[in-house]
């Protein structure tokens, strides 16, 4: 067997000796110091020692150069004094392999030899040139085939020394198995050969009992299928075909008669006896199933019907988002104009009557841009297209931050305005902080709007806490008009408020409450409201957030930063807008800030510019003729131009959808501002990329 036949197994082990000891010994740090010092008498002496504790009859020491400076031989009476090895050729040889492996012929005695470059120990000290080289030999003779024996008593072995070399081709016959090992030397010419075989038992004996009992099992089986087939014709054939025959006639008495065999031909023509009488039963189970197949018929009509009426559902919801969009668009574009015209008239010289109709020409278009939002997010929670974001947040900043956006309206009123937060732990939250900023500023809102004197206060409190997750209770409560409790759970009706009275005195949809509770409640949370006619209202919300890796968040900073300088001169912007009024709105304020920008109304105007100029931040309107913003933004990222593709680009537009905003990231934009468009919010992101010139 192959197992068993391993000849290379019993030769590599019985070299291994010779191969592990000359790499352990090449690193010895006192063979390092006798290649330096060369006369270092005690270093020879353990060598020696260590070296021919093992079965090696010669141990050989050369310089870098191949030279030999030390050689000694085990059995002092050889009269060996050298490798007879050409300094040259070890030279050759071991620059090439510093391992060698090879054999020689001295005194008409074969000799086994190995090579490991001699390196200090220490992996810091080594170096990519050896020092020198550590030969180590053993004389190929009988004790050396006596070991291979042991190795593998099964094979037989023999050395043949001389100039007959045996086939290392392997050689096979019946009862053998045979072939030769070369043994060859530095240049790999022959120089004798191990001869190698193993006996197996006769093979062809063992053919000729192998074909006898195949001869036999042959015989066996064929008698077995004959047997076979005479059974099953008595018992199987001949039944089936006088059951055949009377069926053909419709000899009913003839079945009946074959009955009365006791044998399984008996009981098959009483199984075809049985089988007549069940053609009535089965001739009215096929009736039923036609019924059932009709029945089946209209409820797969009733079901492509309901599809199809989907399909027309799932149409209208496409073409009512696609409206809504558009509806956003066009609304928000001439409501951009009002309120940045507006935004520019308060930032003149004007006296108290103008300023006054100024501010209520802003205050109307505020209050006209709040309604169309208000709409699109109750229309947007109405077809369950609402998603909600996941990024770490800090809440209290979060919190901060809107509660500063109403200060000012609760200073004109001259109420008490108080925020008062929990103490959190070192961690940040992890949910959708925008949601939650649109509940609160809604809830705040709605308070200062109906709270003519008094208090409004925002707090929020930790409920539960753990490594996870944290619940937080909100509350805002005012001291105002209050509800009464018969109409508390109408306010949150859909276009409802408490009275008919509340919207013709302080405007408003209705819309704003009940957005608010289905945001909270599409994250598990739950919204209540406490209140008392006349005395004030609180309402309260609360939600579970998974606590995040502290991270000391500086988003809501940067929204309250001071921005008292207004001029950023040197910085250079295209404006790629198609409206007339919202173009001219936006160079004005970009010309009170000393900023340079050049005006385009198409997307392929846009590429030409870019191409032409460097500028820092392109603010690129959506729907434009020729080409849109998304089309030249793609192109932008596309181009192979470094300059052009690394130009920042903001989205400046009047579709105000979340869907919208994420699908224009993916495209490539940098950023993306809603018309109409906060003076001071357009600022600061200008600011923060500003780049002062040199």
């Amino acid at each position: 067997s192959t197992k068993t036949f391993s000849v290379p197994n019993a030769l590599e082990i019985n070299s291994g000796e010779l191969v592990g000891c000359s790499n352990d010994y090449s690193v010895w740090d006192q063979l390092v110091d006798f290649i330096y010092k060369k006369d270092t008498a005690w270093a020879r002496r353990e060598l020696e020692v260590a070296l021919f504790n093992h079965p090696f009859d010669y141990v050989s020491v050369l310089d870098k150069e191949g030279r030999e400076i030390y050689f000694v031989v085990k059995d002092k009476t050889d009269s060996s004094v050298s490798f007879d090895i050409p300094q040259q050729t070890l030279k050759t040889k071991l620059s090439a392999d510093h391992f060698l492996h090879f054999y020689f012929k001295k005194n008409n005695r074969i000799i086994e030899v190995q090579s490991a470059p001699v390196q200090p120990t220490a992996d810091a000290e080594r170096k990519t040139t050896p020092h020198g080289y550590l030969l180590i030999a053993r004389i190929i003779n009988q004790d050396y085939i006596t070991q291979l024996h042991k190795i593998a008593p099964e094979i037989k072995f023999n050395l043949v020394n001389g100039d007959t070399v045996v086939p290392e081709a392997i050689i096979t016959d019946n009862t053998s198995i045979s072939y030769g090992l070369g043994l060859r030397d530095i240049d790999n010419k022959p120089l004798g050969s191990i001869a190698i075989s193993r006996s197996f038992p006769d093979l062809s004996v063992f053919n000729e009992g192998i074909n006898r009992y195949l001869i036999a099992m042959i015989f066996v089986v064929a008698l077995f299928c004959l047997g076979f087939f005479f059974a099953i014709r008595s018992i199987v054939i001949k039944p089936i075909a006088a059951i055949s025959k009377a069926l053909y006639k419709k000899d009913a008495a003839g079945i009946a008669a074959l009955t009365k065999s006791k044998t399984e031909f008996g009981l098959l023509s009483t199984l075809v006896i049985d089988s007549f009488s069940q053609n009535e039963i089965l001739a009215k189970e096929v009736e039923i199933r036609k019924q059932s197949e009709q029945a089946l018929k209209a409820a797969l009509e009733e079901k492509e019907t309901a599809i199809n009426e989907k399909l027309i559902a799932e149409k209208a919801a496409v073409a009512k988002s696609q409206f809504l969009s558009t509806m956003s668009h066009e609304i928000r574009t001439p409501i951009n104009g009002v309120i940045g015209i507006a935004n520019l008239l308060m930032e003149e010289d004007l006296d108290d009557i103008q300023k006054e109709y100024v501010t209520t020409l802003n205050f109307s278009a505020q209050h006209l841009l709040s309604l169309v939002s208000d709409i699109l997010d109750f229309s947007k929670i109405e077809a369950g297209s609402v998603h909600f974001e996941r990024t770490s947040f800090n809440l209290e900043k979060l919190c901060q931050h809107t509660f500063n956006l109403f200060s000012s309206k609760a200073a004109e009123k001259n109420l008490e305005y108080k925020f008062i937060p929990a103490a959190m732990n070192n961690y940040s939250l992890y949910g959708d902080s925008t949601r939650l900023g649109q509940v609160i500023t809604n809830l705040i809102s709605n308070a200062i709007k109906f709270t003519e004197k008094g208090s409004v206060v925002f707090s929020y409190e930790i409920q539960n806490s753990n490594k996870d997750q944290s619940t937080i209770i909100f509350k805002v409560q005012d001291s105002g008009i209050g509800i009464p409790a018969n109409k508390i759970d109408k306010i949150f009706e859909s276009f409802e408020q408490a009275d008919d009275s509340v919207t013709r005195k302080y405007g408003g949809t209705g819309l704003g409450l009940t957005i608010s509770k289905k945001i909270v409640e599409l994250q598990g949370g739950v919204m209540k409201v406490e209140s008392i006619l006349e005395k004030g209202s609180a309402f309260i919300f609360s939600l579970t957030f998974d606590n995040h890796v502290y991270s000391d968040t500086s988003g809501y900073d940067n929204a309250i930063a001071n921005t008292a300088r207004k001029e950023l001169p040197g910085m250079k912007i295209l404006v790629a807008e198609d409206n007339s009024v919202n173009a001219m709105v936006l160079t004005r304020f970009l010309s009170k800030w000393k900023i340079e920008c050049d005006v385009v109304n198409d997307g392929a105007k846009a590429l030409s510019m870019i191409n032409k100029v460097d500028y820092d931040i392109v603010l690129m309107d959506l729907q434009m003729p020729v080409m849109d913003g998304m089309e030249a933004t793609k192109i932008i990222r596309q181009s192979d131009c470094e300059k052009v593709k690394s130009v920042k680009v903001v989205a400046f537009t009047a579709d105000a959808l979340v869907e919208t905003r994420n699908k224009l990231i993916e495209i490539g934009f940098d950023h993306y501002i809603t018309k109409p468009f906060n003076p001071d919010q357009l600022f600061k992101y200008l600011e923060k990329h500003y780049k002062k010139a040199s």
